[in-house]
């Protein structure tokens, strides 16, 4: 196969990846949209975030704090110390022992998932696949190192579960600068 490139509005992410799947390539895909870059590593066991150039969904300390594994306050204290002496905030809250190495790979986990969701909202984006099986991660990424499912059928299903619930709070409430009372 080599390469292939083409427009994600016209095929569609979600055939895209079932298409890769379905066919057993191993190799990255990386969409592009403006300035806007992420790349997955899609292989047997699964996808993996490789690359992006900025995150849009929650961080880590964000993650950890809606799930209640440490309070806003413990998050502002580590963000500070990270700072200071340039750690991931992952080290530091392992390192204080707050959370389990466990609730760490979970709440990555689900930051590596959601940023991979919201590859599903890219319409106006173009994409390259270069199959190939050995890839080294772009930057110094702790998500990069994270295999998510290798069922593309169930994070597809989750994607458009999330992109309809969207629509629907959408059509409720239009403009983004509206606040529910």
């Amino acid at each position: 196969m080599g390469k292939i490139r083409g427009d994600v509005g016209v095929l569609g992410l979600a055939n895209l990846l079932q298409f890769l799947a379905m066919s057993k390539r191993e190799g990255v895909l990386t969409i592009f949209r403006g300035d806007d870059k992420k790349a997955l590593h899609i292989g047997e066991a699964g996808l993996r975030l490789i690359a992006t150039t900025r995150r849009k969904v929650n961080s880590l300390g964000e993650i950890l704090v809606r799930t209640k594994k440490i309070t806003r306050v413990q998050l502002g204290e580590m963000l500070e110390e990270q700072k200071q002496h340039q750690r991931r905030l992952g080290e530091i809250v392992s390192r204080l022992g707050i959370v389990t190495k466990e609730d760490i790979e979970h709440a990555l986990r689900e930051q590596a998932a959601e940023e991979i969701y919201d590859l599903f909202g890219w319409l106006e984006a173009t994409f390259e696949f270069s199959e190939g099986k050995v890839v080294q991660p772009e930057g110094d990424s702790p998500l990069a190192d994270l295999v998510l499912d290798a069922n593309v059928t169930s994070l597809m299903l989750e994607a458009a579960r999330r992109f309809d619930e969207l629509e629907l709070i959408r059509r409720i409430i239009p403009d983004t600068r509206m606040i529910p009372v």
